[in-house]
């Protein structure tokens, strides 16, 4: 009878231990994506893959970066483009927003990772695209935030050097969290720990195609 006990004693301990290691070594994982995309995403041109004649959009665009940047994230974010009807039953959360150029998918279980992506029209068919990763969880909190600019005669997302703000972010992200317009033109700025208070913009400065705060 001790025996059995003490069996159950160390499997308990040790489904306890498992449990506890997932999330680190899910969020440890989650960091060294974030770490290395921000690392490498401003020297790296992006192909735009597309069929027949037609003009590129808002899939393309996130299905683009998405493989990219191969992580948790990004690969269900593939895999639910690739099924619009969502036969699989993936329970995220997933906005997609074509007419406004917004797309969205964020876990549903924590709800402590998503991704943004929208755009805006550019004269001569280009498109500025603009991506947010955000991870509550990540020991850094920087999340990323990358601008391309798209050319439809190459297809090419070519990375935006310096970000197009001229005033806003000269301390970075700083953990702040970023949320991409789907409606407007403005990006919003959050402090993490209180996203009920008013948020920084950084506005849309029509004709000249950068963003400034308004603080």
């Amino acid at each position: 009878m001790n025996s059995k006990r003490n069996l159950l004693g160390i499997l308990l301990a040790l489904a306890v231990g498992l449990f506890c290691l997932a999330p680190a070594a899910q969020a440890q994982e989650s960091e060294s994506d974030l770490s290395a995309i921000r690392e490498m995403w401003e020297g790296q041109p992006l192909t735009v893959k597309i069929s027949g004649n037609r003009a590129a959009g808002l899939a393309d665009f996130a299905r683009t970066f998405a493989r990219a940047y191969p992580s948790d994230l990004t690969d269900a974010l593939v895999a639910r483009l690739n099924d619009p009807n969502n036969t699989r039953k993936d329970p995220n959360t997933f906005v997609f927003d074509p007419p406004h150029g917004y797309l969205k998918y964020r876990y549903a279980m924590d709800g402590g990772a998503w991704l943004e992506l929208c755009y805006w029209t550019l004269p001569k068919g280009h498109r500025m695209v603009a991506v947010s990763m955000v991870d509550l969880y990540n020991s850094d909190k920087e999340g990323l935030l990358a601008f391309y600019d798209y050319d439809p005669t190459t297809h090419r997302m070519s990375p935006i050097t310096p970000l197009p703000v001229r005033r806003g972010l000269e301390r970075g992200i700083d953990g702040r969290i970023v949320e991409l317009p789907r409606v407007g033109y403005d990006i919003r700025l959050y402090e993490p720990s209180d996203r009920r208070a008013k948020p920084e913009m950084l506005k849309w400065v029509k004709g000249a195609q950068f963003f400034e705060s308004d603080q």
